[in-house]
């Protein structure tokens, strides 16, 4: 059932990216989608290429220049895309996650459908190119357990108060690994598009 149900996702993902940006593709010069070759590019985009159209396929990503031309790539070669409304999407195992906090650790959000419901999963990274880890406790346990203060914290609280925000816009699970690597508690500001 999990397994159906995470076809089933990649696929409506995958029908979705490839509909939005075709649609919007269509007004000539219309920029759509940015594409991200590295995570360097969230910061410094100057480099990164707008493309009209992105199709990302198991194997292969289509982007469809202004001009018509079409540019096939390994998803190994992509590291995620922004939008033209500024959000920046990071491509991982054939699927795309929004990034909603950019720091020593990564937040990610997946916006699953679920019936007339949609569900947000939530998944961290230690690093812009490291693997996600679904945000539970479990994995926290897992990815941290060379950080004793952290593990302490994690012991008190749930995992619900760590996608909650301080007054700067910053996840209390970014607040609390910076606190225990003993780096005050002002955070950077939330991750805000160019």
């Amino acid at each position: 059932m999990a397994g159906t149900n995470r076809w089933r996702k990649a696929a409506i993902g995958w029908l979705g990216l490839s509909l939005l940006w075709a649609a919007g593709g269509c007004a000539p010069g219309y920029k759509s989608v940015q594409l991200l070759r590295s995570a360097d590019e969230i910061r410094h985009s100057e480099t990164a290429m707008w493309v009209r159209v992105l199709r990302v396929k198991p194997t292969t990503v289509k982007a469809v220049h202004a001009d018509g031309r079409t540019q096939w790539l390994r998803p190994t070669d992509v590291w995620g895309y922004r939008t033209n409304t500024g959000s920046v999407y990071r491509l991982f195992g054939r699927m795309s996650y929004q990034l909603v906090q950019a720091d020593d650790v990564q937040l990610y959000l997946d916006r699953v459908p679920d019936g007339r419901l949609v569900r947000d999963h939530y998944y961290f990274s230690l690093t812009p190119d490291g693997d996600l880890w679904y945000l539970n406790r479990k994995n926290i346990r897992l990815v941290f357990r060379n950080n004793p203060c952290l593990l302490h914290r994690m012991r008190k609280v749930r995992v619900g108060p760590l996608l909650q925000t301080d007054e700067q816009g910053a996840y209390e699970l970014i607040n609390a690994w910076r606190e225990c690597r003993g780096e005050p508690l002002t955070s950077q500001e939330k991750y805000q598009p160019d």
